[in-house]
Order: C-alpha cells, then structure tokens, then sequence
C-alpha cells in the first residue's frame, strides 16, 4: 500500500513538471510608443531573465490595428552585445507611423543582429497602445 501511495505521488510531481511554462528569457520593464504625426517613436527597457547570456538581443515590433492584426513589424538591435541575467538595456526606436496601428506587442530574438535569431519567451510583451 505505501508503494502504491509513493508511485501516485511520483506521478503527480511529473504531471505538475510537465504542466509548468517555460520561464521567459527577457521581461519588458518599460514601454512608451507615441504616433506624432508620421512617426512613431518606442522607448522603454528590458531586464534579461534567461539563465545563460543573451548574445546580441533585437526586440521586434508587432504593430497591430484593431482585433489584434498585425500590421507591420519593424526589429530593432539593443546596444548591448550580451546580456546577462539581472542586466538591463534601453531601446529606442523611430520609425514611419503604420496606419491603422493602435498598439504593439513585443518580440525577443538573440543574435539578432544576423537578421535570422532563436525567439526567446518575453514576459510582459504587451501589447502595448500607441499614444497621441
């Protein structure tokens, strides 16, 4: 009987495992974007969360119009070469006002610098609204 009740237990610590999310490699801290006039300028920081360093992080931009639709994306590199966990970076980003976009929603890549990159898991990415 105690074996039985040790192997139910067992079971149930590998289902609640399996369940988990994976835990997310960057987390936004802050984000502003403002639509004046023809441009759209986005600012804010990110803290890298991963256990191993990030090389090269570039942040994509999902600019999105009502009912969530992606409009456009623009990407754009963080300064930085490697992050490490606990570290913090800016971004800051200009670029021309896609029309109908209402909000943005933030992705993560590393080596992003190469154009291609692994997408990391991005806590908080919005989506974020485009102020006036």
């Amino acid at each position: 009987m105690k074996g039985l009740l040790v192997a139910i237990a067992l079971l149930a610590l590998c289902a609640s495992g399996a369940d988990r999310k994976k835990s997310s490699d960057v987390e936004v801290l802050l984000f502003k974007a403002v639509h004046d006039g023809t441009e759209v300028t986005v600012d804010g920081s990110v803290r890298a969360t991963a256990e191993r360093p990030i090389q090269d992080l570039a942040l994509e931009f999902e600019f999105l119009a009502s009912g969530k639709q992606v409009v456009t994306t623009r990407r754009v590199a963080v300064d930085e070469p490697t992050l490490e966990k606990g570290d913090e970076a800016a971004f800051h980003a200009a670029t021309t006002y896609p029309q109908n976009a209402i909000q943005i929603r933030v992705r993560a890549y590393s080596s992003g610098r190469t154009g291609a990159g692994l997408e990391l898991v991005v806590a908080n990415p919005g989506p974020f609204p485009i102020e006036n």
